[in-house]
């Protein structure tokens, strides 16, 4: 699939499922809407409040000293976790405001706590 883009043509392009579109020579560049609504069904936020901070203040970066064996989540949990996260990671890329938490959420993959679900439940939202 060849696509030639040049100066003064307008075309929308998907690319890495990202849209591309050229307007008036210049490039937007838009991450596929899909994705925000299927974070927030998987994590099961059902009314989206609009958040002043996309990170809960209660997450540190993950310590395995600090964490009790009871805090840990259920394998199913734990599934539902790591996929919100993977998702989370891809929008990251172009949602500065969402990085900081993102990286610190990315710290429990391994072993994913509920107040770590909780702040992905936070970032869905």
């Amino acid at each position: 699939m060849d696509h030639a883009c040049g100066v003064g043509s307008d075309q929308t392009i998907m690319y890495l499922k990202r849209e591309l579109e050229f307007r008036n020579n210049e490039l937007y560049l838009t991450t596929n809407r899909k994705y925000v609504p299927k974070s927030a069904e998987m994590m099961e936020v059902v009314e989206r409040r609009s958040k002043t901070l996309p990170y809960h203040p209660a997450l540190d970066t993950y310590d395995p000293e600090a964490v009790d064996e009871k805090d840990l989540l259920n394998e199913d949990s734990a599934k539902t976790f790591r996929s919100g996260l993977g998702i989370s990671l891809y929008l990251a890329h172009d949602r500065i405001e969402i990085q900081y938490a993102v990286k610190v959420l990315s710290s429990y993959m391994s072993r994913p706590t509920k107040n770590a679900y909780n702040g992905q439940r936070k970032l869905a939202c």
